[in-house]
């Protein structure tokens, strides 16, 4: 779970600091630094995994190297920054799977890592790179843990997520990657969990790539963190794939998934999560039954959904019934409802990610049905005020809109809006009465006539009933794995 991101000299992120509680909806309008927010995010899980030169090349519109710092560091008018910092806190699980099925359990999981990049110009015949300036990852201490989540939550869930740091963290002083100097040159270190183990120091001249990228679970902190950070997933739902349907029947001994991004190859493997019968439908508590309760929040006459399948083709596809009976097959859903029906696929999915990055999810939805979306989104993040357990995950959910709609069913808790302060320069500002103002006393909050133009969103008696009895309706999630390495929603790729 992200906490807080602070990011400077990253494309229009000069300067931004930032808080996150369960639900954000980023507000703004186009070129505001909306989708630079879920860059940054981006490129931070790619740093987890990947070299930096792959990381930077995954970014919007980076294809060779000599781009990377044209695109990717901020620059003001003639003058273009030296370095790109980041500096994540996040809540990691306690503990997980490596991939032998062993059980690894962290010394801490209230966590920040930081990282400072800094571009190195060609020089001779040696081209320009990217190069580690500064990587640390140290726990937060478990005694302030209560004040630095500053969004409402019962204390309940907060004891059940955070874990005390334990004697051997505290030991080596909470620093389980640091940076510092031996024998003159610059190293960034790793160190073990348990003491006493010497660390493993790195030279960071010439380091391709974190250090936080090639920590194993013999490092069970930095393992979980790493684990943690790949989690962060943007994902679009593309329509096209959405409606493509598949070969094979479903539950068939040929059936394959594989990264199929259609809707019914998702709606099989969280069947196949769910571990139901093939052809079972059990009432409202069934998938099916859930999915339908959930898409009748957005077109009143469905009452049921199950896969189709046609013998002479061998092709299998979702289809959603109406009132009076007829089956219609995903290719003849319009975008919005498809759109729709994956995300509340993804409420139901026990391996979801810890947190899903959305942009614009109100595409191809009318007004009216926007706070059955809403309360779509709310159900995708875990509950505050319940314990956290394989039921009840810390998942989040961030997501950007330009849609006054989407933004007038927002709560001002989960608010935040996009300006620019400069050409080039973003800014994020919370409504007033925001818990963010008690994180961030010294920032002005925006006033009731900086959020008139959001407010406009037409239905207020229609909108208010359906959202009242959308989340009446809120269907229950099924039980989550516990395993870190479950495989994904294959209907969007991370951009």
């Amino acid at each position: 779970m992200l906490t807080r991101l602070k990011v400077k000299g990253f494309k229009n992120l000069a300067n931004v600091d930032l808080f996150f509680g369960p639900v954000t909806c980023v507000a703004g309008a186009n070129g505001t630094g909306k989708s630079n927010l879920f860059d940054a995010l981006r490129f931070l899980g790619d740093v987890a995994g990947e070299d930096l030169v792959t990381a930077a090349r995954a970014q919007r519109g980076v294809y060779a190297d000599a781009q990377i710092p044209q695109l990717l560091f901020h620059r003001e008018g003639a003058r273009q920054t030296a370095k790109i910092e980041f500096e994540a806190e996040m809540i990691v699980p306690h503990s997980g799977l490596d991939e032998q099925e062993r059980e690894v359990l962290a010394t801490a999981n209230h966590l920040r890592y930081r990282l400072v990049l800094r571009w190195r110009p060609a020089e001779a015949e040696v081209p320009g790179r990217l190069e580690i300036e500064h990587e640390e990852l140290v726990p937060v201490a478990s005694r302030s843990g209560a004040n630095l989540l500053h969004f409402p939550h019962a204390n309940h869930w907060r004891t059940s997520l955070i874990h005390k740091t334990d004697s051997a963290a505290e030991n080596q002083k909470g620093s389980f990657i640091s940076t510092g100097r031996e024998k003159g040159k610059k190293v960034v270190s790793l160190r073990t969990d348990r003491l006493p183990v010497k660390p493993i120091s790195v030279l960071t001249d010439g380091l391709r790539a974190t250090v936080l990228s090639s920590a194993p679970s013999d490092y069970p902190t930095a393992w979980l963190a790493r684990r943690e950070m790949q989690s962060w997933r943007h994902l679009q739902l593309e329509p096209e794939a959405l409606r493509r349907p598949v070969a094979g029947q479903a539950g068939s001994p040929e059936e394959r998934d594989g990264e199929d991004k259609a809707l019914i190859s998702v709606w099989r493997r969280v069947r196949r999560s769910w571990q139901l019968p093939r052809d079972g439908l059990e009432g409202d508590g069934g998938l099916e039954g859930r999915l339908a309760q959930r898409l009748i929040d957005l077109i009143d006459d469905v009452q049921a959904i199950r896969a189709g399948f046609d013998e002479e083709t061998g092709l299998t596809w979702l289809e959603v019934c109406d009132r009076s009976g007829l089956w219609l097959p995903a290719h003849a859903l319009s975008d919005g409802t498809l759109r729709f029906l994956a995300l509340a696929l993804q409420e139901q999915d026990p391996g979801a990610p810890r947190l899903l990055c959305l942009e614009e999810p109100e595409n191809g939805l009318a007004p009216q049905r926007l706070p059955a979306l809403m309360a779509l989104l709310r159900a995708l993040a875990g509950d505050v005020e319940d314990f956290v357990d394989e039921c009840n995950p810390p998942l989040q959910i961030l997501f950007t809109t330009h849609a006054p709609g989407l933004v007038s069913t927002a709560g001002i808790d989960e608010l935040l809006v996009a300006e620019l302060i400069s050409p080039g320069n973003a800014c994020f500002r919370f409504p007033r009465g925001s818990w963010r103002k008690a994180a961030q006393p010294r920032l002005k909050p925006l006033r009731e006539e900086d959020l008139a133009p959001w407010r406009i969103a037409a239905p207020a008696d229609e909108g208010t009933e359906e959202r009242e009895e959308a989340v009446a309706v809120r269907p229950g999630r099924a039980t989550r794995k516990t395993a870190l390495d479950h495989p994904l929603l294959p209907f969007g790729e991370p951009t």
